[in-house]
């Protein structure tokens, strides 16, 4: 009879053991941006006095009313820490930066006038506008040194 006691509470024991629920809680974890999958940039160097700002950009929703970069401005720098503007390129001058209803966007500028020994980089605005609103981030490119 104990041994039928003692088995009967094993049971029980185990019964309310397995019985307790399970929570599972959601962790959604935000979006980086409702606009931007990803995007991208890098500078590249063509001659001992011009380089290329190239960039590219991905939507996160199917097509764009307008995708790409809105403006870029290139800073010219002697010791890396002291930065001054040299020039902006903007959408409304160069209009391949940007591009209609679409997903992806990839494209660059040229900036011919650049100085040996001096150290460069591109602040960008990459831009995307649809029926839902605009979105913009902003990255600096790599350091490029001519």
């Amino acid at each position: 009879m104990k041994k039928l006691i003692r088995f009967v509470c094993l049971i029980l024991v185990c019964a309310l053991f397995f019985a307790v629920p399970a929570q599972a809680t959601e962790t959604a974890e935000p979006r980086a941006s409702a606009f931007f999958s990803s995007y991208s940039t890098d500078l590249y160097k063509t001659s001992s006095s011009s380089f290329q700002i190239w960039f590219d950009v991905v939507s996160n929703v199917a097509t764009m009313d307008v995708l790409g970069a809105s403006e870029i401005v290139v800073y010219r720098s002697a010791d890396q820490q002291s930065w001054t503007k040299m020039r902006t390129y903007t959408m409304g001058n160069y209009p391949e930066m940007v591009d209609q209803n679409t997903t992806f966007h990839g494209g660059y500028v040229t900036y011919n006038y650049a100085t040996t020994g001096y150290y460069y980089r591109a602040y960008i605005t990459f831009y995307a506008k649809n029926s839902t609103g605009i979105g913009e981030r902003y990255v600096y490119t790599e350091i490029l040194r001519m």
